[in-house]
Parts: C-alpha cells; structure tokens; sequence
C-alpha cells in the first residue's frame, strides 16, 4: 500500500474561466443597491447633525459676543 508519490505542487492546466452561477450574479448588484438605500440615509443623518450642531453654536457664539459688548459698556 504505497502512496504514489507526486510533486507536491503542480501547474494547473489552463482552463476557460467558469461562469458564475446566477445567484452570484444577483448578489454583487444587490448588495451594492442595499449599501446605497442603508447609506445614502445614514449620511445624511449625520451632515444634517453636524450642520445643526454647528449653526447652533455659531449662533451661541455670536450671542455671548454681543453681551460681552453690552457689559463694557456699564449702561445697565
């Protein structure tokens, strides 16, 4: 019961590419569609957030200025 002995590492024959069956084909652009659908809202959840909490605090700024100014002035 001798083992036939092969090298260990051969050279694949050159074979045509196999096609893909049709439920990996669907696969690819299905989750690219869903990535899009789940991402795009994602998003723009969060530039809408940013953009708020960032107008927000320009508006506080600007309001802590102007007191800032009216306590100089000592006309209270």
């Amino acid at each position: 019961m001798e083992r036939e002995s092969r090298p260990r590492f051969t050279r694949r024959s050159a074979r045509p590419a196999k096609k893909l069956p049709k439920d990996r084909l669907i696969d690819l652009p299905l989750k690219l569609v869903v990535w899009i659908v789940l991402g795009i809202p994602m998003a723009a959840v969060m530039v809408v957030s940013v953009g708020f909490l960032s107008i927000r605090n320009i508006k506080h700024r600007r309001q802590d200025r102007l007191n800032k100014s009216r306590e100089g002035t000592g006309a209270e």
